[in-house]
């Protein structure tokens, strides 16, 4: 259900903005965090009491500002490819 509607807003977005799709994992070992929370706190101040879903968040900020300073490797993986 949560697929869904990902899949539902993804696609009204895709009408009128470009949209990235990304994992925030894939982010993160692309960029070569091990430790997130202390890779990032080099850059930003980090609140003691953050969520896991903050840090998604963040990590996928990140990796939206570098595709937009075009240093942000692109990986597409059709679907066909994964059935």
């Amino acid at each position: 259900m949560l697929t869904m509607r990902g899949i539902r807003i993804s696609s009204l977005l895709k009408q009128k903005y470009n949209v990235i799709e990304s994992h925030p994992r894939t982010s993160q070992k692309l960029l070569g965090y091990d430790d997130p929370v202390s890779s990032l706190s080099k850059f930003f101040r980090i609140p003691a009491n953050l969520t896991m879903q903050e840090l998604d968040a963040g990590l996928l900020v990140l990796t939206g500002f570098l595709y937009l300073k075009k240093q942000c490797l692109n990986l597409v993986i059709q679907m066909k490819d994964l059935l």
